[in-house]
């Protein structure tokens, strides 16, 4: 367990995020970040006020994060980890796409993130570690996701991987978390249990990440193992499989 921090946290109103939110806050100074008021309450009013603060913001709106930097400047708190923890899921696939989902999911999924960094690298001279949550979506094309969820992980792991070594030697830390499908409400195949993380095992992945900073994790490992061996196969027999196993919905 790490202690003594500062930790931004987006998405925080459900999911891993509130898992995440809860376990750090027993020994860090937590700040929340989500859509739902209600839910940022709740983690408030059951937990230590002096550990948690929030900020009720939505990525897809402008201004989100000068609304979030303004609150946090004027409560004296410095991140030192920021998890971008936020996102949405949304289906662009019936009947071709729709252009308009695209551009929504990849505004919070990758355009937000892009500008939080911005902002508070900006915004504070002091030490950063960012962490980006992915998942197996950025590695692979996906027939019942469609287009939008999986392109915007890709992009933003790429983008990720270029800022941990432009930024290397600077006072800005960069690491991607990629899971597994997680048994949360956001996974559309929850009810399968092939290779399904509980919140409590990503959570620990989180946890071992701002510890020891590295550029990349994955998790659980032999999924990956697995999809990095699928992409020394041909293209097309590689698809193959990925379809097959899609439709035994074993698979995000």
């Amino acid at each position: 367990m790490i202690s003594n921090k500062r930790i931004l946290i987006t998405g925080v109103s459900s999911g891993i995020g509130r898992k995440l939110a809860i376990k750090l806050m027993a020994k860090n100074w937590v700040w929340g970040v989500a859509r739902r008021e209600v839910l940022l309450k709740e983690i408030e009013s059951s937990q230590i006020k002096l550990k948690f603060n929030y900020t009720k913001a939505d990525f897809s709106q402008s201004g989100a994060w000068q609304k979030i930097i303004s609150a946090m400047k004027k409560a004296e708190f410095i991140p030192e980890v920021v998890i971008f923890n936020a996102g949405i899921y949304k289906d662009a696939k019936n009947e071709g796409f729709d252009i308009e989902i695209v551009r929504e999911v990849f505004e919070v999924n990758f355009f937000s993130i892009i500008k939080g960094i911005e902002l508070l690298q900006d915004s504070y001279n002091s030490r950063i570690h960012f962490l980006a949550i992915s998942s197996t979506s950025a590695l692979k094309g996906s027939k019942s996701e469609g287009i939008a969820y999986g392109a915007s992980k890709a992009a933003l792991s790429i983008a990720f991987e270029s800022l941990y070594q432009k930024q290397l030697k600077s006072n800005f830390k960069f690491s991607t978390i990629f899971f597994g499908p997680i048994n949360t409400d956001m996974n559309p195949h929850k009810k399968s249990r092939f290779m399904v993380l509980s919140e409590e095992e990503a959570v620990n992945k989180v946890i071992k990440a701002i510890k020891e900073q590295g550029p990349v994790y994955y998790s659980p490992d032999s999924l990956f193992r697995l999809l990095f061996l699928l992409r020394l196969i041909p293209a097309n027999l590689t698809l193959k499989i990925l379809n097959f196993l899609e439709n035994l919905h074993q698979w995000i």
